[in-house]
């Protein structure tokens, strides 16, 4: 009788630990495990009517990944149309980021969006789906440099020289034959250096002017240089024009020494 008991209860035991066994294997919260959706939108439209990026309000040009602690994760990086409804995924801290362009301190090639999440901590005893959502913004601003035609009757030889934080010791050089927008990498209301150089034809003396513009992301600026005789003692100058939004300023910079 005594065995036939322990041979009952020992059935008991191993059912129980059968019963155990595939509710840990079925249910993700028991091995600390949750289930994740991913939401991108964009807000990429500049705040100038002189610029034209509706290609960046496209979320399927975008590359989404999803990072686990900080680091990406070679199985979860997708284009956004191939992004899963959801994901399971283990405990941890994640985050999303949407991204689209090239990531430079200055690019002629493209404008950088990016966005990335907060974090969001998984312990695997969440109910539901949660969800990770982002915004995709410019991190850049865009300018254009135009020289006046006349330039070279006067000038053998003119650039821009830009300085921007991102480009740390570094800086982008506008030659006097480009024409393509460059995409500067800014902070809000950063102050970027803009050093015009010039040759003068007539002696081959060479001199600077420096300025100091402020920029921010998403804002657009066309900087506008002609040559300018001034009345006074035939001096030559340059007109600095610039163009932000729908408001111009006219500036007449006096180049410095004797350009008589």
């Amino acid at each position: 009788m005594f065995r036939m008991k322990m041979l009952f209860l020992s059935s008991l035991l191993l059912a129980g630990l059968f019963i155990t066994s595939c509710s840990s294997s079925e249910d993700p919260q028991s091995s600390g495990e949750s289930f994740v959706s991913l939401k991108v939108q964009t807000d990429a439209d500049f705040q100038s009517r002189i610029v034209d990026e509706s290609g960046y309000s496209d979320l399927n040009n975008y590359t989404v990944q999803l990072l686990k602690d900080g680091e990406v994760q070679a199985d979860w990086v997708w284009k956004y149309t191939d992004i899963p409804s959801s994901i399971k995924v283990s405990a941890g801290n994640y985050q999303l980021k949407a991204f689209c362009g090239e990531d430079s301190p200055a690019s002629t090639k493209s404008m950088y969006v990016e966005g990335v999440s907060e974090t969001l901590n998984v312990t695997g005893a969440e109910e539901g789906i949660q969800t990770l959502s982002v915004v995709c913004k410019p991190v850049c601003a865009k300018l254009i440099v135009t020289f006046a035609e006349d330039m070279g009757t006067y000038f053998s030889d003119y650039s821009v020289t830009i300085k921007t934080q991102a480009l740390g010791e570094e800086t982008f050089v506008w030659g006097k034959n480009d024409t393509d927008p460059v995409y500067l990498k800014v902070n809000d209301k950063e102050s970027v250096s803009i050093k015009i150089n010039l040759v003068k034809l007539s002696d081959g003396t060479s001199s600077e002017i420096d300025k100091v513009y402020e920029l921010s992301p998403k804002q657009a600026m066309t900087l506008k240089l002609a040559p300018v005789v001034t009345q006074d003692e035939g001096q030559l100058g340059i007109t600095i024009n610039i163009d932000e939004t729908t408001n111009d300023h006219e500036m007449d910079i006096t180049v410095p020494g004797e350009w008589k």
